[in-house]
């Protein structure tokens, strides 16, 4: 058994799955980004009505006290939009699609060789020399070169 394609396949599978659960961390870790923004939005705007209501029956401190608290949350919200992780999600979804692609071709690779390996082991020299003919390896004969090349030796 060809231990290299058996090992190479096993690598490929262990990498896709990382490469899966780094990118289920990711969209969770945005899901949860997005909605902290949008709480903090909320809570913006809930502020901003009391700071009116304040300005409304004349109590100024109470407005400016509370618009230094939407002034922190802005600020937690600014810092909450520049982490978009949309680009890395959308690069980590690629090399997932790589992986997966090259795993189903190890994956092909190593059931050929097993394919083939079966084949020698029970004999089936004409279906084996068939298969490689048909993947071009190998020189196939006519039978009036057979003949010469058995007469020459």
């Amino acid at each position: 058994m060809n231990i290299h394609l058996e090992i190479s396949y096993s690598e490929g599978k262990q990498r896709l799955f990382e490469a899966k659960r780094n990118l289920l961390d990711l969209v969770a870790g945005e899901i949860g980004r997005q909605r902290r923004y949008r709480q903090l939005t909320s809570r913006i705007e809930q502020y901003e009505g009391y700071a009116r209501d304040a300005l409304s029956i004349g109590d100024e401190s109470l407005a400016t006290e509370i618009a230094e608290q939407i002034a922190l949350l802005a600020a937690e919200q600014a810092s909450e939009a520049e982490t978009n992780r949309a680009a890395a999600i959308r690069q980590l979804k690629k090399i997932v699609r790589r992986l997966e692609s090259r795993l189903l071709r190890d994956r092909v690779e190593l059931q050929d060789y097993l394919d083939a390996e079966q084949a020698l082991e029970h004999g089936e020299w004409h279906e084996l020399e068939e298969k490689m003919f048909a993947a071009g390896i190998g020189k196939r004969f006519t039978s009036l070169e057979r003949i010469r090349a058995e007469h020459e030796t």
